[in-house]
């Protein structure tokens, strides 16, 4: 403002809500955009520069405002600082891909997401291609994917993105599949169904990761869990079986699973889970939910749907919670959290808790 007045105003891509401008010594005004770029602007209203923060950079911006001291907080004696520090690495994903298969670009991208995860580090992203990745070539049961901590994996894209914001999920279907041997049956989801029984146990296991892992834009489907010893691991969580772990679920269907105790997202406690934009639909079960939040555990399902799931038939009994089962220890302030903007329809259980058992 001059005497009072607006002396320029500039369009940003959104808004400018979440970001405090800061003014250097030279007059520059530097401001961050939800638009996920970092403007720079000079004292007469012009643009100096934009950097586009969605872009992969293997670096992390980092603006530093003139504090009022000889030395801003970088500690490199300049007031305003733009630092661009070293950051997680980019690995690409594409079952058609038929370059060097090192992970380095779309062209060379590995073929399998194994290979990437083999290769990630924490603050890494990987980019999966559309397509149908297997946790295993050789008919493996056991194999299944061990995400390192921090690492993020997004599905959903063609092939030629150079920003994540431009995939498209819905029209690029990434797939993870549990069906090994590529024979299920088209319309029998069963626990019995013979073409299932050598599909996939686990699709993820996720043991003691504290660092947030990422899970946003794929589809789950196949995996069988049917040990008929419900203390036993193969018996359930066939999607994801996690403990003690900070995980992410977003813009996923998890859908056409089987588990003798929970075909989706089964957490055995001590977790942070977030569940966001997520349909769980057609899976079927034989007791305690197709999403199972544990003891001490911290949890937030936003924006999802529960369709068509059914618990039923267990030989162990307990055939409780069509859709959610929520550890008792969440009455006694163990495990807390909340479910909001939810949509169940047509969701079973042959005991207690058509939708939402606690």
């Amino acid at each position: 403002m001059a005497g009072g007045n607006k002396a320029w105003e500039y369009p940003t891509g959104d808004s400018i809500t979440y970001s405090s401008p800061a003014i250097g010594d030279d007059g520059t005004v530097y401001v961050g955009s939800t638009d996920q770029k970092v403007y720079a602007f000079n004292p007469d209203g012009t643009k100096k520069w934009e950097f586009d923060t969605s872009v992969p950079t293997n670096g992390l911006l980092a603006l530093y405002p003139f504090n009022g001291n000889a030395n801003d907080e970088s500690g490199n004696g300049h007031h305003g600082s733009l630092i661009v520090a070293p950051a997680g690495t980019v690995r690409y994903v594409n079952a058609a891909a038929t370059g060097a298969n090192s992970g380095a670009s779309w062209t060379d991208a590995y073929t399998d997401l194994q290979s990437a995860l083999g290769a990630a580090a924490s603050g890494d992203e990987i980019w999966v291609a559309a397509g149908t990745y297997k946790p295993t070539a050789d008919g493996n049961r056991t194999a299944h994917f061990d995400p390192p901590a921090g690492v993020k994996i997004y599905g959903g894209f063609a092939g030629t993105e150079t920003k994540r914001t431009q995939r498209d999920w819905e029209a690029n279907p990434t797939i993870l599949s549990g069906d090994l041997s590529g024979n299920d049956h088209p319309t029998n989801i069963s626990r019995t169904e013979a073409t299932r029984l050598d599909n996939t146990i686990h699709m993820f296991r996720i043991f003691n990761r504290a660092t947030e892992i990422i899970l946003d834009g794929f589809t789950i489907t196949g995996t069988h869990a049917e040990h008929v010893n419900i203390a036993n691991d193969d018996s359930k969580g066939s999607v994801i079986y996690m403990q003690n772990s900070v995980v992410t679920v977003r813009n996923c269907n998890i859908t056409r699973n089987c588990a003798h105790g929970v075909p989706g997202i089964l957490d055995h406690g001590g977790s942070t889970l977030k569940v966001e934009k997520t349909v769980f639909q057609g899976n079927v079960n034989g007791r305690a939910g197709i999403l199972h939040i544990g003891d001490q555990s911290n949890f937030d399902v936003r924006s999802c749907v529960f369709s068509d799931n059914n618990t039923t038939a267990s030989p162990t009994g307990y055939e409780w919670a069509g859709a959610i089962y929520i550890s008792d220890a969440a009455r006694t302030g163990l495990a807390a959290g909340a479910i909001a903007d939810r949509l169940f329809v047509n969701n079973h259980a042959d005991e207690k808790g058509g939708a939402i058992f606690n």
